[in-house]
């Protein structure tokens, strides 16, 4: 019996995506900013024509292990700043906000099980930065206000600013350019990359803006925000088909 179109098709690749969108210890402001981000990023998920599944760290309903099961790729969002514990400091600054130790284990766990697993991974801001932290690595707590990666003392406005991607990375490989220009807010960065990590792009003040897997793994994180509806579509597809690429070979 000859085969159906249907039966030829390969399947669609699952991606859990996670972040915390219903965080108590968020500003109204944050989590309207996240839940817009977050509508951003499904968008372009659904339309690459992927099944998604969401959980949210803040109050999960499955441990890690179960919302890994028979995923192709993760996803995880930005949010709020993770507890300086996680990454072995005492709270340093004032301007450290929505902190939600039991969300930053969660994550961190299902980081961790993911990079076990070898799943390519996406960590967008938080994302990036939990990346660094499960790897062992640090934050500057706060790099100070009026930079060109945050202009108000709330983190609450978006700005544009060119970074560098520097060459033989994931990044180069995926814009075919030495710098675009990207949306961020961000009063955090990395300070000390972990291990199995190398730098993939900076800002002209030195800041880390991308890491990325060190070896053959397909993990990269982004400081800035591809998935804002104010950023490049263009820009963003990119990154996210590469990624997508990746979890369909997965």
């Amino acid at each position: 019996m000859p085969q159906t179109v249907s039966e030829h098709k390969p399947a669609k690749p699952r991606i859990l995506v996670s972040g915390s969108l219903a965080s108590p210890y968020a500003s109204d402001y944050l989590a309207c900013t996240l839940r817009e981000f977050s509508d951003s990023a499904f968008a372009g998920l659904r339309d690459a024509g992927v099944d998604v599944t969401f959980v949210e760290a803040s109050a999960p309903v499955l441990t890690q292990r179960e919302a890994l099961e028979g995923v192709d790729g993760l996803l995880m969002l930005g949010g709020a700043d993770a507890d300086p514990q996680t990454y072995g400091q005492s709270i340093a600054s004032d301007t450290v906000y929505g902190v939600h130790r039991a969300a930053d284990d969660y994550e961190l766990e299902l980081l961790r099980l993911a990079r076990e697993r070898h799943l390519p991974f996406l960590g967008i801001c938080r994302g990036m930065q939990l990346l660094n932290i499960a790897a062992g690595g640090d934050l500057t707590q706060e790099i100070g206000g009026g930079t060109m990666h945050y202009l108000t003392a709330d983190n609450s406005v978006m700005t544009a600013h060119p970074v560098e991607i520097l060459p033989d990375t994931r990044l180069e490989e995926i814009y075919g350019a030495i710098e675009i220009v990207v949306r961020s807010g961000h009063h955090q960065a990395v300070s000390k990359v972990g291990a199995g990590l190398k730098v993939a792009a900076r800002a002209a003040d030195g800041i880390v803006e991308a890491l990325e897997g060190a070896g053959d793994d397909w993990a990269v994180g982004v400081q800035w925000h591809p998935e804002d509806p104010r950023a490049s579509r263009e820009d963003f597809d990119r990154l996210l088909g590469a990624f997508l690429a990746q979890c369909r070979r997965a």
